[in-house]
């Protein structure tokens, strides 16, 4: 390449290429990935996506032996857990099938289906003036149960 004689940086461009380690040492690898990590430009739109992958069913109505089974489970249980100090002497271990309306207002099933949950744990309490029961740290409203198991003493 042949530099012109006026050119205004002549002696500069003949040094070379300045070393500047020195005044600026070279970044870290973990500080230089945080540079060009990336971002999330549309927050909240993996979790929108993910949301209409979510299987949700129809609520299924209970027939008349079902219905009386969970009542005679609820009634069982009732008795077994007056206080809390006598249903942590029995600890009567209990599986619930619950239907849980769906709550995002941006799907399809919002209102219409849901997800069907199993809670399992020690029953606390059941409170029919409520109608409602704990179990462990749950509460769950009669209306939800679809399904009721309880391991008697």
């Amino acid at each position: 390449m042949v530099i012109p004689a006026d050119f205004p940086y002549g002696r500069e461009f003949a040094l070379g290429r300045p070393d500047i380690s020195w005044r600026h040492p070279g970044m870290d690898r973990q500080r230089r990935a945080k540079l060009f990590a990336p971002f999330d430009a549309l927050s909240g739109f993996d979790e929108a996506i993910a949301s209409k992958t979510v299987p949700y069913t129809d609520r299924t109505e209970l027939s008349e032996a079902e219905q009386e089974h969970i009542n005679q489970v609820l009634d069982r249980l009732h008795r077994l857990t007056p206080n809390s100090r006598i249903a942590r002497l029995n600890s009567v271990r209990t599986r619930a099938l619950c239907f849980v309306p769906c709550r995002d207002r941006n799907s399809s099933a919002f209102g219409r289906q849901g997800l069907v949950k199993q809670i399992e744990g020690i029953c606390r309490c059941v409170d029919p003036v409520h109608k409602r029961m704990t179990i462990g740290d749950r509460v769950l409203p009669f209306s939800c149960l679809i399904g009721l198991e309880a391991d008697f003493p």
